[in-house]
């Protein structure tokens, strides 16, 4: 059986492996899957949430920063436990962890919609910094096809083949950390420039023409922010399923957390930076104007913007590398749909591998079409993230960013549950594993932010849809287009919801009627 493939005995792959990842490694390997887009793509929104206030801001990277920190000493534990199939990665912790249930609906989450979905959000993140360094008015049509061209792309070369994959990842490496120096320093080099004087951000900023739960108040903002930075914290837990196979396994907590807080440590600095650079806390070549007029600087960031969308591919490649193992193993023990007669494609390993890769090309292609059907007819530019892209365009990158921030905060709800059954096995002692320093600590901080993150999530789908609807009721919506934008935002995201947890709980329960019909039936 091929190392690395899905459902492959422990003892088949680690043997080969136990020896061959260093602590540096390990805190290498935990910052080059984390950075990529989030820190471009999340950072304005949060400084909406909080009002333009420069010190909250920077406070909920902190927050979020201490929290995966706390969760990454908790995951040595989670990820020490004997059996566990590492392969399956959050899949795997839910599985040994909690009960046969959650771990079906998070089975169904990460196969059907986190995995495509996200793939699809950060193709069209990427197209739009592409757009906006090149000062391409883009027609929806166009991103989309630009999207279905990075999907196909990347499904037969990375997602078949593990030497692609890491091929175009040394190359994407050379394009990587270039605009994240960049990034780190503008905001500061401007600052200097003008001898420590700037235009303050106003922490009275405009909250919208309606004060959703997230407008009210700039602390509800930090809140409110949670999940988007959890999008920018994505990949960090990787490493953790690699514990077994470093050389000094009790070494691994030390490894993740100083990992941890290097890529804090960045994130603030790059926040920081872009916030004193610009008032919309991201890259903006308008910007450049407030340098004085400084000749080809516009140019010089419009270039900047290239290469994050070639950065960002990079995330992509790093998840396709494992995408089609993940379906293969679906498919192997006939946990995906159609599996039996699929499965009979399986004439050898590498037609296994490329069986895989097809059958979750097939799915991207339903969200893909799914995503540009709802941003054309249902999305009318929620945000204004891409100032550049024509309108209907705008409505595909907004929606493809919603459903983003809907990925990681059930991700981490997954990992909250794995930590959560963590946590009561060193009372039931029914999993052996290895007792870890700090790491019910750490796991009590996490559930509890993850907790709050979630709840609140909850809540503001239906405190929004009622406070919008008692702002039309009592006429103070200045012009009917403010109401259909926020009714739509709001409406959207409890259909979002609802489509996320009938995937995830409903789909299991339905086939396990089906399934005790059927054997009543024999």
């Amino acid at each position: 059986m091929k190392k690395g493939y899905i459902g492959t005995p422990k003892n088949t792959t680690i043997k080969t492996k136990s020896k061959q990842i260093t602590f540096f490694a390990t805190v290498l390997l935990t910052i080059g899957s984390t950075i990529g887009a989030g820190i471009f793509i999340k950072n304005s929104s949060i400084l909406g949430n909080v009002h333009n206030s420069l010190l909250l801001a920077i406070s909920c990277w902190v927050i979020t920063g201490i929290a995966c920190l706390m969760m990454g000493l908790a995951l040595v534990e989670v990820c020490s436990a004997k059996g566990l199939d590492q392969s399956l990665g959050i899949v795997g912790w839910v599985k040994k962890y909690t009960n046969e249930y959650l771990y079906k609906a998070f089975r169904n989450f990460y196969g059907f919609l986190y995995l495509p979905f996200l793939i699809c959000a950060i193709a069209f993140f990427s197209i739009q910094f592409l757009a906006e360094g090149l000062n391409w008015n883009i027609p929806w049509w166009t991103a989309v096809l630009l999207v279905f061209a990075i999907v196909t792309w990347f499904t037969f070369t990375s997602a078949v083949s593990s030497r692609s994959g890491d091929l175009q990842n040394k190359v994407f490496v050379l394009f990587k950390f270039f605009p994240i120096v960049i990034a780190a320093v503008i905001g500061f080099v401007y600052v200097g420039m003008h001898h420590g004087s700037m235009t303050p951000l106003n922490p009275h900023g405009d909250s919208g023409s309606t004060p959703l739960l997230d407008k009210i108040n700039p602390a509800v903002g930090v809140i409110a922010s949670i999940p988007a930075i959890l999008f920018a914290y994505n990949g960090f837990f990787n490493p953790a399923s690699e514990i077994d196979n470093m050389k000094k396994p009790q070494s691994a907590g030390s490894a993740l957390g100083l990992g941890i807080a290097i890529i804090t440590f960045i994130y603030i600095i790059i926040a920081l930076s872009l916030m004193l650079f610009s008032n919309s806390g991201k890259l903006d070549q308008d910007n450049g104007n407030a340098w004085g007029g400084i000749k080809g600087l516009n140019i010089f960031i419009e270039v900047i913007q290239v290469i994050i969308a070639v950065t960002i591919l990079s995330c992509i490649n790093g998840t396709f590398m494992t995408f089609g193992k993940y379906y293969q193993g679906l498919i192997a023990r006939d946990e995906a749909v159609f599996s039996k007669k699929i499965k009979a494609k399986f004439n050898n390993e590498s037609s296994k591998t490329l069986v895989g890769a097809t059958y979750g090309y097939v799915l991207m292609m339903a969200v893909l079409l799914f995503v540009t059907i709802v941003g054309l007819f249902f999305v009318n530019n929620l945000s204004s993230n891409s100032p550049i892209a024509t309108a209907k365009a705008q409505g595909i990158f907004s929606f493809s960013d919603l459903m983003s921030n809907w990925c990681a905060l059930f991700i981490f709800l997954g990992i909250a549950a794995s930590i959560i059954g963590m946590i009561l096995n060193r009372k039931t002692k029914k999993i052996d594993n290895t007792k870890a320093k700090g790491a019910i600590v750490g796991g009590w901080v996490a559930v509890i932010v993850i907790g709050i993150s979630v709840l609140y999530t909850l809540v503001s789908v239906f405190y929004n849809i009622a406070l919008v609807v008692y702002y039309k009721v009592d006429g103070d919506y200045a012009s009917n287009s403010d109401f259909t934008t926020n009714i739509v935002t709001v409406v959207l995201t409890l259909v979002t919801l609802i489509f996320f947890a009938f995937v995830m709980f409903g789909l299991p329960l339905i086939k396990t009627k089906i399934d005790n019909k059927k054997k009543k039936v024999h």
